[in-house]
């Protein structure tokens, strides 16, 4: 009916990854930023499906493209944080991060994503911080109990570590993160049968 109509065009290439069916949704995406070079959504969904297929400098590529044409896009930000983590490019992921915050302070996926970041560098206390103001908002965010842990862990608070990963299983008891976690300190604390 409206086959020139940009929205129509990223909708499909949005099911076709929804659909587990990445090449097909980046051709779709691809011929659309192609046809409207300056459509920042489009290029977010390209980039999203390359990131997806494990191509992480190409998505970096991508995301930076996107906050060139839409520098408010925080999400773009947030992802690019996460290609460029991806890549153990830690200083550029936590710029990334900060930029999200900086336009949009309440998305905790930038928060729990700093964290992880900042754990990375091994500035666990700065991430225990961001954990717990996460944690205060949402509870029940599993992420933020799994980073806590681990900024507790690598401070060597074994015990209170162990409780975060309890509090992770207690709130999402499928995660095989945080049994692993929890596996993992129960051995550093000489629980072996445990």
């Amino acid at each position: 009916l409206d086959p020139g109509d940009p929205d129509l065009q990223m909708g499909i290439g949005n099911c076709l990854a929804m659909m587990g069916k990445a090449a097909e949704a980046e051709a779709v995406l691809r011929r659309l930023v192609g046809r409207h070079p300056e459509h920042p959504l489009a290029w977010f969904n390209l980039a999203n499906t390359v990131k997806d297929q494990k191509r992480y400098e190409e998505a970096r590529d991508l995301y930076l493209r996107v906050t060139q044409l839409a520098p408010q896009f925080a999400e773009a930000h947030c992802n690019l944080g996460v290609a460029l983590q991806k890549l153990d490019r830690f200083d550029e992921a936590e710029q990334a991060y900060r930029a999200c915050l900086a336009r949009n302070p309440g998305f905790m996926p930038a928060h729990v994503n700093l964290a992880i970041t900042l754990n990375s560098l091994r500035r666990y206390a700065e991430a225990e911080a961001l954990c717990r103001e996460v944690l205060a908002r949402e509870p029940g965010h599993i992420n933020a109990w799994l980073v806590l842990g681990r900024a507790l862990t690598g401070q060597e608070r074994w015990n209170e570590g162990l409780r975060c990963y309890e509090q992770a299983i207690k709130e999402f008891p499928e995660s095989s993160d945080a049994f692993g976690d929890l596996g993992h300190v129960l051995a550093r604390l000489g629980r072996t049968g445990e």
